[in-house]
């Protein structure tokens, strides 16, 4: 009975062909995620802009704006707003969070003087 592979299958098999086939050079997957990063790192401001852009309507902003560079400090102003608001916001929730640890603390404390009371009474 004859095999059904051929002797160059085999031979390319033996070589390691199919697994540089699929994984490649070390070097080529390194350049490879290189330049995916750029490609990244230079599409994804772009598409904000351009997205910035495309939703101004009279209903949603008063001022169109006149351009990408007054479009860029609207964004970096937006920012600046909202890390500020994130800040607050954390600040706001960590003193909650205080009062709160406060407050079952001080529940702890009664409930802690009611038990020995009991084993003493």
């Amino acid at each position: 009975m004859a095999s059904s592979s051929s002797p160059l299958l085999d031979q390319r098999a033996s070589e390691g062909f199919i697994l540089d086939f699929f994984w490649g050079s070390t070097r080529i997957n390194y350049l490879m995620g290189t330049m995916l990063l750029l490609v990244c790192l230079i599409t994804n401001p772009v598409w904000v802009v351009k997205t910035r852009l495309q939703l101004q309507t009279p209903q949603i902003q008063f001022w169109p704006y006149t351009g990408v560079g007054e479009l860029k400090e609207a964004i970096t102003r937006d920012k600046k707003l909202f890390k500020e608001a994130k800040e607050e916001n954390r600040k706001q929730y960590e003193e909650k969070l205080k009062s709160h640890a406060l407050t079952m603390k001080k529940e702890m404390v009664k409930e802690a003087n009611a038990r020995i009371a009991e084993m003493f009474t």
